[in-house]
This record gives C-alpha cells, structure tokens and sequence, in this order.
C-alpha cells in the first residue's frame, strides 16, 4: 500500500508542472454544471410524453472531476494520450407535483476509477484543443423526500447502475481550460425499500433488488478546468 501510495505521489509531482507539447502528461481538475433536462433526467426510460410532462421539474447539477493524462505520442501537431478518471461527483435537486403537492427529491452521480483516450490538437506549444471519451463505472442515486422533509426516514431511496460515456471537447491555454461534454447514461435501476418498510425475508430482499428499469440520466455539462 505504501509502495502504491508513493508512486501515485511521484507521478502526480512529475507531471505538476508539465504544460507543453511533447510534455503534456497532467493532474486535472475540473468544475462542471449540468445544464436542465427537466422532462428526462433521472425518469425511466420509454414513459409516454404525457407521463414526463406530469410536473416533473429536474434542475441544474453540479460537480466534480480529478483526472490524469499521460500521452503516447505526438504524430505532428497532434497528441495521443491516455486518460483515467479517478472520481467525478455531481449533485442536483428537482422536484414533482403529485396531486397538487410538490415532492422535492435530489439526484446524486458518482463515477470512479474510469479510462479512456484523449486527442489533442495543438494551435502552438501550450495552447490545444482537447477531444475526449471516458468510460466509468458509474452510480446514481434519488432521494425522495417525504411529507415531512426533515424527517429522513419517511425518505425514499432508489439507486441505478452502469456505464457512463462521457463525449468532450477543451479549449486550452497553458494550465486553464473551458469546454463542454455530453454524458451517455442509461443505468438500470433497482428498487430500494423505504427506511421504513420491514423486509420479511431474503427472498424480499432479492426480489426488491429484481425489478430492474433503465433510467434516463443523459447530461450535457459546461466545464472550467486546471491541468496542472
């Protein structure tokens, strides 16, 4: 563990300060918002468009990434480079009018430990233009509030499962960089009980875990960034 722990330290400190062509490996960090998606995000997919237009209302998200790149090459003006993603948190609140009553829910997305490939096209030595895909594994989580929003066992809980894609584009100058990516995530959900429902058996407890459905967690994300 030390050994790991030692040379992601020296990794991290040689490429601190790596900015041009032909040394470009980085640490990122990136602050991304979640642009609306008010009749899709976190529904499940193939509902009728009159059941996403029943008041559902998803705002805008916020969040996270922390990265590293390390190129293999430099063909031309071009750079090649690995990418891994080691976590990415995003965070959201919507709400739903149920009966004239509105439920307040929020949305929660975490990815970890994710790979994929960069191509970078460089206008001169430390400026570039960054196209990107990233694969993870990734979480998603909705918490429902209850009638009563400070009582948190009248909450309800469902998470889903999968792979994110995630499709970008950077502008970048020297150590900055502002652009724009598209997430394709599709997870499939899994029935959580209510903190307040009893589970009888393991047999309810697999079934609940059984009644799977696709959700629509798709994100188009604006970002500010450092590679370091």
């Amino acid at each position: 563990m030390k050994k790991l722990f030692l040379l992601a330290a020296l990794l991290f400190s040689m490429s601190l300060f790596a900015q041009e062509q032909g040394d470009d490996n980085g640490f990122e960090l990136k602050f991304q918002v979640g642009l609306g998606n008010s009749g899709k995000y976190g529904m499940p997919k193939g509902l009728s468009k009159i059941d996403k237009l029943q008041g559902y209302n998803a705002k805008v998200t916020f969040g996270g990434t922390m990265a590293n790149r390390w190129y293999l090459g430099y063909p031309g003006n071009m750079g090649i480079a690995l990418q891994a993603k080691w976590l990415e948190v995003n965070a959201g609140k919507g709400e739903e009018t149920i009966e004239g009553n509105i439920q307040k829910m929020a949305f929660y997305n975490v990815d970890a430990l994710g790979a994929g490939a960069i191509l970078s096209f460089y206008l001169s030595d430390n400026i570039a233009l960054d196209v990107t895909y990233n694969i993870a594994p990734s979480l998603f989580i909705i918490r429902e509030k209850g009638v009563d929003e400070k009582d948190r066992d009248d909450d309800h809980i469902e998470a889903s499962f999968g792979p994110s894609h995630t499709f970008g584009l950077a502008f970048r100058v020297s150590v900055f960089e502002v652009g724009a990516d598209f997430k394709l995530y599709n997870p499939t959900r899994q029935k959580w009980f209510n903190n307040d429902e009893e589970v009888d058996s393991w047999g309810d407890l697999f079934d609940s875990f059984t009644e799977k459905q696709k959700i629509n967690a798709n994100k188009l994300r604006v970002f500010v960034g450092l590679k370091f």
